[in-house]
Formats: structure tokens, C-alpha cells, sequence
């Protein structure tokens, strides 16, 4: 069918929908004139259930821009998911700011630069140690990746090289080296470096390689144990850049599927569950190389590839596991953590520290290096920032400066232009005082997630566009975000359902359409990942719900009394049509723990926290008889209720003099 003859059709539909209840209405009032008491007495529930049925047969009919409830960070037919308050009264003492982690000693006077050279900076060297750069006498050892032997079962070892002079400015043949350098007969200075270069043999097999266009560069960048809401605690400064660029898409139903690392981070690389590749059996056994990792499928059509974690022996596939027989990328970071990590340089400072380097700018410098030394040639990073954030509840601050200087630095190369850039939490905090909190329990399901799309892309695939910003507002999970990796190697070609379910059986594109009937049952996510609002009728007589419903008209009337005092009459409750409780899902309550990842997997559940409930109330009001629906937030603990959203049904028809439903949707109004 056209689209002419759709719309045609949906008018003919209205007008004879509005016809019938015109005759109905015209019918109510003729057997109201006659004085028929029993009809007279119920005349005003048949009309606002006249008013509701006409509104849901209109909506059904046409799509509609619903009004979002400043409750809920999630409002769908298939899921509502509170909004929390970042600093809410429950965790605001667990809270403090931080500032840029202080790392002891004077800058570095050495840095890596695109190409695989050494550079030196005479003005550090002067100002810091009063000396030039003649003065100063430097060696590399090349560090290894050191293979398998027999009675070594994990990738945990390297080798050190012998001594070379440094020559600066001058590339090396080297993925990473240790560059000691006597000061002039002062003292000697270590430093570790990670080398970027084009590799002959890798150039040689891609460059003949022509992915299909359009063809975009992927950055997955991801900080350990970030749950959105101590995203917006602590990540201030990158969470303004990110909003000032206008390029990004928030998704904000974005949920974990696993408990930490490895079983969210593999259905993001893989598609697949954990059980689905691996278990505990295999612990000693099985390396991932054969393993179908997303970035295998970039590799094969040309992309150079880059992956990048610290905390060496707490990695994704290292922990508890055996990782790599071979590199599993073009450019590997692993040998140089594992260098670093018991090295003079580790022990002699503080934890986070690489003399006066923070540990998450020496991956973060490793990226910029790679995507400056790509340049034209596609590219896939992925990195894993883990060290500082994974422990502590406000270390999370600490990470904030290095990880929008990362991003500045991508912007200011140009790197955004022909990049997807997708920043990301991989879970919320699994430890700590937060954690046995409602807010806590909440937040470890809600990691935090922020899309980047080159501006061009969207404009010239608008459909793609559309779809992005709609499912921002969707259920979504890693499995979803790897669906996407794979539409992303040939963006304009869909794939066909044989292809879909070898490939991504557990998630969807978020460049297509993703549905708002969405449950986590249909998004693979288990019951006690799940924070989407379990919601049931409730009597109209409750007391709660009575408080609830004068909370919400002493809202409403102060806002008139606001606006327009003198010509605005009180509002009073007439009825309530309908009550409903929304809470989270007692597992989430009584969650615990979580024990193994695939054999003897264990779910330890306790008493039930309670804090928070929601109340959805639709009431009609006099005069006038308008009809107000409502979103009342009752601190369980305290007693104590919020309203957190209200809109008024079809305002848009109504006279606004009085009512400025904007403002009330926007009304956070709390009545203990």
C-alpha cells in the first residue's frame, strides 16, 4: 500500500471513529436530560472511558510522540526503568569529588610518537633537571611476547632483550621497549614505552584489502566498573564534552547481561553467551584463538588491528583463563603490562603511577599513537581501562581528566570524521558500601554507554540515523552493541536471517529497528539483571495511593496558584480511574552474588532491600473534568513521596491559560 492510500485510509478511520462517538456522546447526553438516575449517576466514569477509548483507538492508529516521564529513564511499552538521582540522599555519604590523581616527580621528559620513535623534550629537561639534551645517555630493551613452553599454561610471561643505544627521533624496529637513561651522572630514569609503526608484513597482506563503503573506523573504548549514574558523579568534564559535541547517542536502556568482565564483555567481542565457547573445565586448557572475536571479521576485509587492557592478570581472557597461543591482533599490548606490572617503575610509586603518569594515559596514549600512525587505513581499537576504577567507588573520578583528554585529543586529529567512537562501562561497582544500597544494586545493572556517528554518515543514510536515535530509547545490551559491529563491516547491506542467527543470535543492529514491546526476557537479559519496573494494579483505596493522589493535586494546584492565581479555580479530585505499583523485581531486591561463570553457577540471594516505589495513577479531576496522569516516586524507609512526572491527557486540545503541562512534566515536587 502507498503511503498516500495509508494516510487516506487512517483519516477515513478517525473521522468515522469520531463520528460514532460524537452519536454516543450526543445519545449519553439525551438519556442524562431525561433524568434517568441511575445513567445519571455514572455519567462521568462513561465519559471519561468514552475520552480513554477514543485516545487509545487514536493512538493505535497513528504513531504517537509521547510525552517522556522526567521519572524515567526508560518509558516503553516493554520496559519503564526508574531514574535515580546520582546523588541521592541514600549514597550522598559515600560520595567525594576528586580531582586529577596526583602522580609524584616532574613530567616526563620522553614520549612515544607515531611511527615507533623515541622524542625528547628539552624544555623539561632544562627546567626540571638543568640539563640539555646532550647531556643525557639512553638504552632500550626490546620486551617480547614470549610463547607457550610446556609447563607454562597462560600467556604471563615475556623476555627482556639486551641493551641498544637510544637513538631519539629515530623509529624502531620494536612493539615495546624499556628506555633507561643516566642523567648527566645524576641518576638513572626508567620508562617503559609502547611502539606504534606500520609492520611490513601486516601492510603487505591488508593493503590489497578494500572493505565494502562506506567504511568507518571503530574506537570501542571501555572503563571498568562505571555505571551510568557514577558516570554523571564523577566523569563531569567528559560528560560535558560529550554533550557539547552533539554527536553522540546516550543509550540510556543500555543493561549488563553478566555479573563482571569476561561474561559481559564476551557477548560484546563474541555475540554469545560465555556457556556458549567456554567453562571452568577448560580453565587450562583452551586458548581463544578459535574463537570467532569481532575483530577476527574486521582483520579479514582489511582493518589493522589494535586491543589494549591493563591490569595484566586480571584481563578479560586471562583471568582464570588462558588467553592467546598466538597474537590475536596487529597491535597487542599485553607483553609491555607484563613487564611493567613488577617492575622498579610499578613498585617505586604509587599504585596508579608510571613515574609521573597515570596509568590510564599509558593506554589511552597507545590508542592516539595507533590511530595517528593508521591514518587513512581502516582501523579497530579496542581498550580496556581497568585499574584505577575497578575497586573503589570514587576512584571513578580519578579516570575523568585522562578520559576526556583521550577524547579531545581523537576530535582535535580528526579521528571522529571517519570513526565510530563508542565509550562504555562494561558494569556498575561489584564492591563496597554502594553495593548494599538500593541505588547500589540498581546501578551495577546500568552501565553507562555513548555512541559517536560521524555527522555525514547520518545525513547520507538518514534511515540509519533514525533508527539510532529511536533505540536510544530502547532495552539494550552488549549483544545488541556486537550485532551493531557486524552491520558495521558492510553498513548498507542487511543481513539475511540465516545470517543473523549464525552471527548475532542474541542481539539486534542498533541501526535497525529494535521494538518497544522489548522485555528483558526477548533482550536475553536473566531476571536478576533485569531493572525494569515489575508493574501491577493496586486498589484506588490504598492508602498509599490516596497520599499519592493528594500528593500529586497539591502539585498540580501549586503550580496554578504559580501561574495564575486570580483566574485559575483549585483543583479537586474527582476520581481515581486507575492504580498501578511499580518496583523492581525482588531477585534485583535480594541479590547477593553471583558464584562461577558457567559450571556449578550459583545465584546467592538475600534479604530484600526496599527503598523505592512507584505509583501510576490516572485521576480525574474538577473542574472541567480534565484527566491528569501521574508518576509518584514513596521513599518506603522514610515515607515519603515525589512526584517525578505528571502530564495531562490531550492537553493539546485543552484551553492552556491555566495549565502549562511542560513545566508539569518537568515538576519534581516532594510532600512528606
Amino acid at each position: 500500500m502507498s503511503s498516500a492510500m495509508f494516510l487516506t485510509t487512517i483519516r477515513r478511520r478517525r473521522t468515522v471513529i469520531l463520528l460514532l462517538t460524537t452519536a454516543f456522546l450526543l445519545f449519553i447526553i439525551w438519556i442524562w436530560k431525561t433524568d434517568n438516575h441511575y445513567l445519571n449517576e455514572l455519567h462521568v466514569i462513561k465519559l471519561v472511558k468514552t475520552k480513554l477509548f477514543l485516545s487509545e483507538t487514536l493512538n493505535r492508529s497513528r504513531p504517537i510522540q509521547k510525552m517522556k516521564n522526567p521519572g524515567l529513564i526508560l518509558d516503553t511499552p516493554g520496559c519503564r526503568i526508574s531514574k535515580m538521582d546520582p546523588f541521592d540522599p541514600s549514597v550522598i555519604e559515600l560520595y567525594e569529588a576528586k580531582e586529577p590523581y596526583p602522580c609524584p616527580g616532574p613530567p616526563l621528559f620522553m614520549s612515544s610518537k607515531p611511527g615507533g620513535s623515541i622524542s625528547v623534550n628539552a624544555t623539561i629537561l632544562d627546567v626540571y633537571y638543568q640539563i640539555t639534551p646532550g647531556d643525557i645517555s639512553c638504552v632500550y630493551q626490546a620486551i617480547r611476547r614470549k610463547y607457550e613452553k610446556p609447563g607454562n599454561v597462560r600467556e604471563n610471561d615475556y623476555d627482556l632483550l639486551p641493551p641498544s643505544k637510544l637513538l631519539f627521533d629515530v623509529p624502531i624496529n620494536e612493539d615495546y621497549i624499556k628506555v633507561i637513561c643516566d642523567l648527566k651522572g645524576k641518576e638513572n630514569f626508567t620508562q617503559y614505552f609502547p611502539l606504534v609503526r606500520l609492520k611490513r608484513e601486516i601492510e603487505e597482506k591488508k593493503s590489497s584489502l578494500d572493505p565494502p563503503t562506506p567504511r568507518l573506523n571503530v574506537i570501542l573504548t571501555g572503563v571498568d566498573s562505571i555505571s551510568k549514574l557514577n558516570f554523571l558523579r564523577h566523569f563531569r568534564r567528559t560528560h560535558t564534552f560529550i554533550k557539547n559535541q552533539k554527536t553522540f547517542f546516550d543509550m540510556k536502556g543500555y543493561t549488563k547481561v553478566g555479573d563482571n568482565t569476561f561474561p559481559n564483555l564476551n557477548p560484546l567481542l563474541t555475540g554469545r553467551f560465555v556457556q556458549d565457547i567456554w567453562n571452568e573445565s577448560l580453565k587450562d586448557t583452551m586458548y581463544f584463538d578459535n574463537v570467532d572475536i569481532i575483530w577476527k571479521r574486521y582483520a579479514k576485509i582489511g582493518y589493522r588491528t589494535q586491543y589494549a587492557e591493563d591490569s595484566p592478570f586480571f584481563g578479560t581472557f586471562n583471568y582464570g583463563r588462558r588467553g592467546f597461543n598466538e597474537t590475536p591482533v596487529d597491535y597487542y599490548l599485553r607483553p609491555l603490562y607484563l613487564a611493567l606490572h613488577n617492575s622498579e617503575v610499578r613498585n617505586n610509586g604509587p599504585f596508579y603511577c608510571f613515574n609521573s603518569q597515570l596509568e590510564p594515559d599509558l593506554i589511552y596514549d597507545y590508542v592516539r599513537d595507533f590511530v595517528r600512525t593508521m591514518g587513512p587505513r581502516p582501523y579497530f581499537s579496542f581498550s580496556m581501562v581497568s585499574s584505577l576504577t575497578h575497586d573503589y567507588f570514587n576512584h571513578a573520578g580519578y579516570a575523568d581528566y585522562p578520559t576526556v583528554k583521550f577524547l579531545e585529543d581523537l576530535w582535535d586529529m580528526g579521528a571522529h570524521n571517519n570513526s565510530v567512537v563508542i565509550i562504555f562501562g562494561d558494569h556498575g561497582l561489584r564492591f563496597g558500601s554502594i553495593r548494599s544500597t538500593y541505588i547500589g544494586k540498581f546501578e551495577e545493572r546500568m552501565p553507562f554507554m555513548y555512541i559517536h556517528f560521524p555527522p555525514w554518515f547520518l545525513e547520507q543514510y538518514p534511515e540509519i540515523g533514525k533508527q539510532i536515535r529511536e533505540n536510544q530509547e530502547r532495552l539494550v545490551t552488549f549483544f545488541d552493541v556486537h550485532a551493531t559491529l557486524v552491520h558495521l563491516l558492510d553498513p548498507t547491506r542487511e543481513l539475511s536471517p540465516a545470517e543473523k542467527i549464525e552471527s548475532t543470535p542474541y542481539g539486534l543492529s542498533l541501526l535497525s529497528e529494535i521494538s518497544p514491546y522489548r522485555t528483558c526476557e526477548i533482550a536475553n537479559i536473566y531476571p536478576h539483571w533485569c531493572t525494569c519496573q515489575v508493574i501491577q494494579e493496586v486498589s484506588a483505596t490504598q492508602p498509599e495511593v490516596m497520599k499519592s493522589a493528594e500528593v500529586t493535586i497539591d502539585c498540580i494546584n501549586n503550580e496554578l496558584r504559580d501561574q495564575n492565581s486570580k483566574s485559575c479555580p483549585k483543583i479537586q479530585l474527582d476520581q481515581i480511574i486507575s492504580a498501578k505499583l511499580g518496583q523492581l523485581n525482588d531477585l534485583v531486591l535480594r541479590f547477593v552474588k553471583h558464584e562461577n561463570v558457567v559450571i556449578d553457577r550459583n545465584v546467592v540471594y538475600g534479604d530484600r532491600i526496599v527503598k523505592y516505589e512507584d505509583f501510576i495513577l490516572t485521576l480525574l479531576t474538577t473542574p472541567c473534568e480534565r484527566i491528569f496522569e501521574s508518576t509518584i516516586r514513596r521513599d518506603v524507609v522514610d515515607d515519603t513521596y515525589c512526584v517525578v512526572g505528571i502530564h495531562e491527557q490531550d492537553a493539546e486540545e485543552q484551553d492552556s491559560n491555566c495549565f502549562n503541562t511542560k513545566r508539569l512534566k518537568q515538576f519534581r515536587y516532594c510532600n512528606a
